[in-house]
């Protein structure tokens, strides 16, 4: 990860996430530090879908590295049952363009708040920039919380921790710097 790539992640996320008024419900695809994502609900109420999906326009995804909602169903029931509702998913897509679930049925319903693991689509050769900036992620809204029909979620990506801080230290110097060669 270069620290343009770094910068433009904080400016981004303080000018558009970081003062920004949450919504009713949407779900976002976060990009966690450990390299998982996961699923998020960051509005105020339930939000049910039935059905969504990842794409990557340069062919990034790791379909075998993904855990599909269906997976996790079986996986550990009880936590899915707790956490996502009934739900009916099913693996639609998995190629290394596009990974996607769908429902014929009631879908699946996150909390306010909730998140759920998908593993790790992208796997360890996905770079901040290919995911990032290359990643489409939709739902359904299925009962027209957020607008109804199909949405376009958010992908956020979180850098690492000290890739991070290692910028936002050092912001003010650069700004400095960059006023200082203006004048020379």
């Amino acid at each position: 990860m270069n620290a343009r790539s770094i910068l433009y992640f904080a400016i981004g996320f303080v000018a558009v996430g970081g003062f920004s008024s949450p919504a009713s419900a949407q779900l976002q695809l976060i990009w966690e530090v450990d390299r998982s994502f996961a699923i998020e609900n960051v509005g105020a109420v339930p939000l049910r879908f039935d059905s969504y999906s990842i794409r990557s326009e340069d062919g990034h995804l790791q379909p075998e590295l993904w855990v599909s909602l269906e997976d996790s169903f079986a996986a550990d029931s009880a936590k899915a049952l707790a956490t996502l509702g009934l739900h009916e998913m099913s693996p639609v897509s998995s190629t290394r363009f596009n990974i996607a679930e769908s429902s014929m049925g009631n879908g699946a319903t996150l909390q306010p708040g909730a998140i759920w693991e998908i593993g790790r689509p992208f796997g360890l050769a996905a770079t901040f920039e290919e995911v990032c900036f290359g990643t489409t992620f939709e739902y359904n809204d299925v009962d027209g919380v957020v607008g109804g029909g199909t949405q376009a979620g958010d992908v956020i990506c979180f850098p690492e921790p000290s890739s991070l801080l290692l910028v936002l230290a050092g912001l003010p110097l650069g700004l400095l710097l960059r006023r200082q060669t203006r004048r020379a």
